[in-house]
């Protein structure tokens, strides 16, 4: 027969606190058990042998028998709440609108002044990374050369 498991304070506040991070405050409760499961073990590594579905029927007990109070649970939801926005407000500022130009050369168009410049934009949530595009005709091949640069720090 097996013993059983005796949850602390600290680890079912980690199952809740978790589970809000993961649902986004609960908008979406799809698919949420592997990454609280992945969450929980890494934050508790005592509870390595505990399986996925025992940390979801943790999460069900805490909420229903309200193992941690109304106050504590708002407290955790707020903070939450918190991290969230900043989170979203960071990828808001780093969100950018890149203009860039990439130059075709071909045969007819090698010797010409101006050669076939076609602008483009990409819209991104990333850090920005700049890449450069020079396509040069050879004898039987062509060459592509690239240039990248390391992200740029939007100005706040």
């Amino acid at each position: 027969m097996t013993q059983r498991r005796r949850w602390t304070a600290d680890q079912n506040e980690s199952i809740v606190r978790n589970y809000y991070k993961i649902t986004k405050l609960e908008e979406n409760k799809s698919d949420y058990r592997r990454p609280l499961h992945q969450a929980v073990i890494e934050e508790n590594p005592e509870l390595t042998g505990v399986r996925e579905q025992r940390i979801s029927d943790q999460l069900r007990v805490i909420l229903n028998d309200k193992m941690i109070n109304d106050q504590r649970l708002q407290k955790i939801r707020d903070n939450i709440s918190s991290n969230l926005n900043s989170r979203r407000d960071n990828m808001e500022n780093n969100s950018s609108l890149i203009t860039s130009q990439h130059t075709i050369l071909t045969p007819e168009t090698e010797n010409l002044q101006e050669a076939d410049v076609h602008p483009f934009i990409i819209e991104s949530n990333t850090p920005v990374h700049t890449l450069s595009l020079t396509l040069q005709p050879q004898p039987d091949e062509s060459v592509i050369f690239t240039q990248a640069s390391e992200p740029q720090k939007t100005k706040q």
